[in-house]
């Protein structure tokens, strides 16, 4: 399982975005304070210029009727001045007279050449012209001709009294005639010209204020209804993006449920309710069965279908109230209360067996896998939540290593095994750093030929505590652990160091033959490892044979295997297969990779005398690879009766205790020299 198999989404993609969001919604808001501030100010403008212009049509108005007034003062005032009894009373009335001509003059001043502290506007002034000056109004003149007469009169009471009786009847005539309806109509006008102007101001308020409610409408309608959308719409993204945020925090993206820290939030609230109602958790840790291999082959996109389809049907496979989580990779963990008994876990993982047993679909493809469950029982094994997690994966270790495809429960018994192995691994990594490794030698030879036909690499453990370790003790944890690969690389080295002594020493030792894990031979790069290592010490391809056991034949799980023997043949180097007739290799198998040499194993020379089935497996086997042209060798040959048994079978290539035990490679070279010497039997100088 790689990073391939999982899908990961940015949660920040939304937040990103928040910058230019926030600026857009700035904007919006200066255009639409600029927009108001535009509208208020032209507004006021606008009724300024508005209220100004009507404000000086009530000072027209009091100004005409001040007029009228003062033209009939004037006229009354020029009567007591003529009819004065007294010189006081005359004097008195002429001065009052003069103030009345001045006030009446400079008013009429005032209107008809525009003082600019009435601030007329155009068409006030145009119509005090019109009212002043032309017919049949003619204000102006009329005026001019009383104030005339006033004048008249004034400087003519005193020396010619018939002239200033007669300038007062004019006078008189004057103001009772057109001067005072004119002035009168011109007031009237200017009245109705403020009643306009007022009319106008109203307007313009309920102009200006329409205007900025239409003003406020488009805002609305135009600026704030969008941005109040977008306001909403962007919380809505953000309380999602959020709400996501939240749920990727929890769950896994490609199947979506519960991940590993949502597990063990789940696992403690269900190990606590089941503290306070007496009741079981059974922890189902759950593992698909060849996984690697299906992406791998299939590829990574398959292989997440593989792992959907596989959640949809735990998911099926459980209980209402059961949790449901993936880890990481293809491990799955199933957190299901139990009642009493743990075999309803039992019963869950069962069903888990069945259902992934069956093919699943992915496109074109059609996938089988399946799955191994290990299980641990809160609080029967464990009351630490995740002391409980780690006892149902070594309870799945235990299911997978016998067999997979099953349901193993946690045992006290597991976890020391569990930790052995973890020391084990622990020593082996810091034996590869300390080149702790050894190789002796087992001699191979035929009986027809009396000769040396190879000598087998065997690895041991030259443990600092325990003096030497066979391989059965360690090569498992090394295989499962990966470590199998540089140990095996030191035994290469090692081997080919000890044909190069032989080689040098002028012995025959036939071929060195090196057993190969499946690991290695997978690499790409073994073959030219191989091939570097005899250039190295000097050896010839046709002095190194590989042993290969059968199951790697048979593994269908990576393609390059069958290149990989093709490579190793072109290369010149000989093909064993090893402990022949325990596995399922087919007799195509044979014919398609060219194996050089079949090995029996021991299981079926150790019944030799004891089973007639196996002489008769022996037999058949000795005879399949005579029809193929494959030579074959006997290992575990312990006594001579089992020799003898085997050459007459036609089996004349053996190894075993019976010729010679493993030897260290000074004890091995001796023994070679001894036989080349012929002062030795095949049993000196053995080794432990």
């Amino acid at each position: 399982m790689t990073a391939d198999n999982d899908q990961r989404a940015d949660p920040r993609a939304t937040e990103l975005a928040y910058p230019f969001f926030l600026k857009r919604m700035t904007s919006a808001y200066l255009v639409a304070l600029a927009f108001s501030a535009l509208v208020c100010v032209a507004g006021f403008a606008i009724l300024t210029q508005i209220s100004a212009g009507s404000e000086t049509a009530p000072s027209v108005v009091n100004i005409s009727a001040r007029q009228a007034m003062l033209l009939q003062r004037s006229a009354t005032l020029a009567g007591e001045m003529l009819n004065a009894t007294t010189p006081q009373a005359q004097s008195r009335a002429r001065e009052e007279l003069e103030k009345a001509r001045e006030l009446m003059l400079s008013s009429h001043t005032a209107l008809t050449t525009g003082d600019p502290l009435l601030g007329l506007s155009r068409d006030l002034s145009d119509s005090i012209h019109r009212l002043h000056f032309s017919e049949p109004w003619t204000i102006d003149r009329k005026l001019r001709a009383y104030v005339a007469l006033i004048d008249q009169m004034v400087a003519e009471i005193d020396s010619d009294r018939p002239a200033a009786e007669l300038a007062y009847e004019k006078l008189h005539g004057m103001v009772e005639g057109d001067l005072l309806t004119s002035l009168n109509l011109a007031a009237a006008e200017h009245e109705r010209q403020a009643v306009i102007k007022a009319e106008n101001v109203a307007f313009g308020h309920a102009l200006w204020t329409a205007a900025l409610l239409l003003a406020l409408l488009i805002q609305a309608v135009f600026i704030f209804r969008p941005l109040a959308r977008s306001i909403a719409e962007r919380t809505s993204d953000l309380v999602e993006a959020k709400a996501k945020v939240e749920h990727a925090s929890l769950h896994d993206m490609l199947t979506n449920l519960p991940n590993r820290r949502q597990c063990a939030e789940e696992l403690e609230k269900a190990i606590a309710s089941a503290a306070r109602n007496k009741r079981r958790v059974a922890i189902l840790h759950i593992d698909l069965d060849r996984f690697k291999a299906i992406n791998d082959t299939f590829g990574h996109a398959v292989g997440d279908s593989v792992l959907v389809a596989a959640a949809r049907r735990f998911e099926r496979s459980v209980r209402r109230g059961d949790t449901i989580a993936r880890l990481g990779g293809d491990e799955f963990v199933i957190i299901a209360p139990i009642e009493a008994e743990p075999t309803e876990a039992a019963r869950i993982g069962t069903r888990i067996l069945k259902k992934m047993s069956r093919p699943i679909q992915c496109g074109s493809h059609t996938v089988t896998t399946g799955a191994s469950v290990g299980i641990s029982i809160y609080p029967d094994d464990e009351v630490d939540p995740e002391q409980l997690l780690i006892n149902a994966d070594i309870a799945l270790y235990r299911a997978k290593e016998e067999g997979r495809g099953r349901v193993s429960f946690f045992s006290p018994e597991m976890r020391r095994d569990f930790e052995e192995r973890e020391k084990i691994e622990a020593d082996l990594r810091r034996a590869i750093a300390n080149d702790e490794f050894e190789v002796h030698f087992q001699p191979q030879v035929r009986d027809d030929e009396d000769k040396v036909v190879g000598m087998e690499a065997l690895v041991r453990w030259r443990h600092p505590e325990q003096d030497l370790i066979s391989a059965e003790h360690f090569m498992p944890v090394a295989q499962s652990s990966g470590l199998i690969v540089p140990i095996g690389k030191r035994v290469i080295d090692h081997a080919l160091a000890a044909a190069q002594s032989w080689t040098e020493k002028g012995f025959e030792y036939g071929v060195v033959s090196i057993n190969v894990s499946s690991q290695q031979i997978r690499d790409d790069r073994f073959v030219e490892f191989l091939q570097e290592r005899m250039e190295r010490y000097g050896i010839d391809p046709d002095k190194v044979a590989i042993e290969v056991v059968e199951a790697v034949l048979t593994d269908q799980r990576n393609e390059s295997i069958g290149k990989m023997i093709d490579r190793l043949q072109h290369l010149g180097v000989t093909v064993e297969l090893d402990d022949f007739g325990t596995g399922y290799a087919a007799l195509s198998h044979l014919k398609r990779y060219k194996i050089n040499r079949l090995k029996i194993d021991r299981t079926f020379v150790g019944a030799i005398g004891t089973e007639a089935q196996n002489i008769d497996l022996i037999k058949t086997l000795v005879d399949v690879a005579r029809n193929f042209g494959i030579d074959v060798l006997a290992e575990g040959v312990e006594t001579e009766a089992q020799r003898t048994f085997l050459n007459a079978l036609g089996c004349m290539q053996v190894q075993g205790y019976q010729v010679a035990r493993p030897m260290a490679p000074d004890a091995a070279t001796d023994w070679l020299a001894a036989r080349e010497t012929d002062l030795a039997t095949p049993n000196v100088r053995e080794s432990a």
